[in-house]
């Protein structure tokens, strides 16, 4: 979770714009999906990455070692935030 609170973090931050663009992501993420998770001012870092988990598991048709990997967290990161977030399994 922290892993990818950070992530999300350092792109809003660093990338200065209204709107992530894919060349904000880092290369990890950016090769491997080309989905897009538009961030739309007064989301909470908790919609972001709830989101984010959501475009990745249907990018990779739900397996979650490369959805993981996409994320740049732990497969059990991942699970944990799966059901969290009430996402579909």
């Amino acid at each position: 979770m922290r892993e990818l609170r950070n992530l999300l973090e350092s792109i809003i931050v660093l990338s200065m714009k209204e709107q992530i663009e894919l060349s904000d992501l880092p290369e990890q993420i950016s090769k491997v999906t080309p989905a897009r998770v538009v961030i739309q001012p007064g989301m909470t870092m908790a919609e972001i990455e709830k989101e984010a988990i959501r475009r990745a598991l249907e990018e990779t048709g739900g397996r979650r070692a490369q959805t993981a990997e996409i994320l740049g967290i732990s497969v059990r990161t991942l699970h944990r935030k799966i059901k969290e977030y009430g996402l579909p399994t």
